[in-house]
């Protein structure tokens, strides 16, 4: 399996820090001998439900195997089935990055609660497609 810190991998490990503003859009990451295709994303508000801007990325990009959003500042892992067709179904794998902020003033004046800061650290397996996720935070 090949680590990777989410936050920093679509802006520095693929190269596209000058064109980030928000969307990066629909990448294949290949690790090993498997081909992840990734959605990049800033995110938005997602309520009640951390996981709401993912589900509805999956809705634009169906062959999507992780989604890896930032905007909550929260470190996150979660996954879903998705059926691909009447006898078969995939998992899709949703990363929250994290962040390195402390309490930014925007967030106490909306009394948004603090965050625990830290990175997801996002686990590839080379050899089937596989996640596994660090959101221990301990990586600071």
């Amino acid at each position: 399996m090949t680590g990777v810190q989410t936050c920093a991998l679509p802006i520095f490990t693929l190269g596209y820090e000058d064109r980030y503003v928000g969307v990066l859009g629909y990448r294949t990451i290949k690790v090993g001998s498997v081909s992840y295709r990734t959605i990049l994303s800033h995110g938005q508000s997602a309520g009640m439900d951390q996981w709401r801007d993912a589900k509805k990325l999956v809705g634009i990009y169906p062959d999507a195997d992780v989604v890896m959003l930032s905007h909550t500042h929260e470190m996150g892992w979660s996954n879903m089935a998705k059926m691909t067709s009447e006898t078969s179904q995939k998992r899709i794998h949703f990363l929250r990055t994290g962040s390195v902020l402390n309490y930014p003033r925007y967030a106490q004046q909306a009394m948004y609660q603090p965050k625990v800061k830290g990175f997801t650290v996002a686990y590839f397996d080379d050899t089937k497609k596989e996640i596994k996720a660090d959101i221990s935070g301990d990586r600071l």
